[in-house]
């Protein structure tokens, strides 16, 4: 028997080599061509991941409750898509920054800044009080920090708060889902991306103390 050759097969060109060429780097650029439109696809689909699971944090107020009462709210809302993780919170009356929702009402609003606010006090002056940072928001929710209810006894300072609660500064820094950060006064629409969120000189909070009382304490308004 008479074994069977193998024959080589050689790859087929047109005969002319410019056009060889031609044809070669064309399937070169179309390649390539190819991987840039993949990637920017990748890109803008990343993009709009992070746009449907965008936070964006404003200061909301107002003066009257859904039935028409007047009562002062002051919160941070969650205007944007996505949930917002917000790590810091600050507040800032003038040029003194502010440490807590009462010294907030004492400063602005009390004739004595040194008086004393506990909770059995809080609940005779229908005040209200929560913390904003560390916690989470999801979007289109409100975390009230200051509300105050008017009544015959606290209308004196129910009226200079809602004088003051327009001229309150704050400042938020707040993270995305996929830690994105920035960091805004929650007036303005602009904000400043920040790769982490630096630690608040006096952060915004309630003293443990305040927690600890044995009176009782008003149920944080949201």
């Amino acid at each position: 028997m008479t074994p069977e050759r193998e024959t080589a097969h050689f790859a087929q060109g047109t005969g002319r080599p410019w056009l060889d060429l031609t044809l070669a780097l064309s399937a070169i650029f179309i390649s390539i061509i190819s991987l840039i439109v993949a990637v920017r696809h990748g890109a803008a689909m990343d993009r709009l991941v992070a746009a449907n699971s965008w936070p964006f944090l404003t200061y909301g107020t107002s003066n009257q409750d859904v039935k028409g009462d007047p009562r002062i709210l002051l919160q941070v809302e969650n205007a944007g898509v996505g949930p917002a993780r917000i790590e810091t919170f600050e507040v800032w009356w003038g040029d003194q920054p502010i440490a807590s929702s009462l010294d907030l009402l004492r400063h602005c609003c009390m004739s004595d800044p040194g008086v004393q606010i506990d909770r059995a006090t809080a609940r005779a002056m229908r005040l209200s009080v929560g913390v904003i940072a560390p916690s989470v928001l999801r979007a289109g929710d409100a975390q009230t920090f200051l509300g105050l209810e008017r009544t015959d006894a606290n209308a004196e300072i129910w009226n200079r708060l809602d004088t003051a609660r327009i001229k309150i500064r704050m400042r938020a820094c707040y993270c995305s889902v996929f830690d994105e950060c920035w960091e805004s006064d929650l007036v303005e629409t602009n904000t400043k991306e920040v790769k982490v969120c630096p630690v608040p000189k006096v952060p915004f909070h309630l003293s443990e103390s305040w927690f600890s009382s044995s009176a009782e304490a008003p149920a944080p308004s949201n």
